[in-house]
């Protein structure tokens, strides 16, 4: 377990709290449905620390443990994260850590260790197949991006880009879905904040067909429903779900974070409205620990357990976890078996963007 000194880090989690009137919504969004950057504000290191912690490679590497385990089991498992496009590749902020560590645990003297001499040679070089980047990006279907990726060109082959993006009406929907569409791109839009991530008959369907979608490279369209207390029954739920034809359907692997979904319930909801199969991806927040999930402990808040850090922006009753901990692992491992078990296609993984949080408070500069 990675050591903090948490006496300091507290006195700055007020900067990461939320407002009282916060509701849970999708990273990346405001209130009102504006793209909105991850607020924080790094910690002044008193002194230089003598090693740097990677929380990106961290984040890469409980998520690859979490694939290691459904992949040998599924194959075909396809696996979908949210937003943290700079995980797809080894940083310069990473190399500059490494040359830092390096530098501070070597001969002072020895000019060779250098840090940034270290970034220079290293930051050339392309991701190989031994480094944890690579593995991460080789095993990605999709990835859901809140706005347009300014260097999607350089998005690896093999991985699906879905996006994110309000419209204002009719025709600004038919221009943003006809971009999206010609970058062979998937596109979950809304013009209501308030009933994106919630509803499922509010958004138009793009590209509707009848082909069976087996894997995420297939699909045409997607709906995302990460918040679903809006239906008051697991029924209500279910049969408005069926009553479309989206290639990708994202839930909560809970009803209302509490209620098992049958077997023949999950099966029903991989078949589109039209007979032809769709994909049913369950989603799973990495970082994030909620009070409305069935593992929270009554006594549990910000600093019991020690590696409950700080509130999540996202949800008012959440907090951020320190990802790495053996026991948050233990959590999101059985959440893992427990999608699996029931029988969903893959995995839509949330709270990339937290490693951000722990980054901050430890800036190389």
């Amino acid at each position: 377990m990675l050591q903090h000194k948490k006496n300091i880090l507290l006195i700055f989690i007020s900067l990461l709290v939320c407002s009282s009137e916060a509701e849970a919504f999708l990273y990346g969004f405001s209130k009102q449905g504006n793209v909105s950057q991850y607020k924080s504000e790094p910690l002044r290191a008193m002194a230089p620390p003598r090693v740097i912690v990677n929380y990106r490679e961290l984040m890469r590497r409980n998520i690859l443990m979490l694939v290691d385990f459904v992949k040998q089991r599924n194959p075909d498992f396809q696996v979908i994260t949210h937003d943290s496009p700079e995980l797809l590749s080894k940083s310069m902020i990473e190399y500059n850590i490494e040359g830092y560590n390096e530098a501070r645990n070597n001969d002072e003297n020895d000019k060779s260790k250098d840090a940034w001499f270290l970034s220079k040679e290293k930051i050339s070089a392309v991701d190989d197949e031994r480094s944890l980047a690579f593995n991460y990006k080789k095993n990605l279907d999709g990835i859901v991006l809140n706005e347009q990726f300014d260097y999607a060109e350089e998005m690896p082959e093999g991985i699906k880009q879905i996006y994110i993006d309000s419209f204002e009406d009719n025709d600004d929907f038919v221009n943003k879905a006809r971009k999206y569409i010609e970058n062979d791109s998937l596109f979950y839009g809304f013009s209501d904040f308030t009933k994106a991530f919630n509803h499922a008959k509010e958004l138009p369907i793009i590209n509707e067909n009848i082909i069976n979608v087996d894997n995420v490279s297939l699909a045409k369209n997607i709906l995302i429903i990460t918040d679903d207390s809006r239906y008051n029954t697991k029924d209500e739920f279910i049969s408005e779900l069926k009553d479309n034809n989206f290639d990708i359907v994202i839930i909560k692997p809970l009803f209302h974070n509490n209620i098992l979904y049958t077997k023949d319930e999950i099966n029903s909801l991989r078949f589109k409205k039209n007979g032809m199969r769709r994909l049913l991806i369950a989603e799973q927040n990495i970082s994030q620990a909620s009070g409305q999930e069935y593992y929270w402990k009554k006594h549990w808040q910000m600093g019991t357990p020690e590696w409950l850090v700080a509130k999540a922006q996202t949800d008012e009753n959440a907090l951020i976890a320190e990802y790495w901990n053996d026991a948050w692992k233990d959590i999101i491992s059985k959440n893992m078996k427990d999608i699996l078990r029931s029988k969903f296609d893959g995995v839509f993984f949330t709270g990339l963007e937290n490693y951000k949080f722990f980054e901050q408070q430890t800036p190389i500069e």
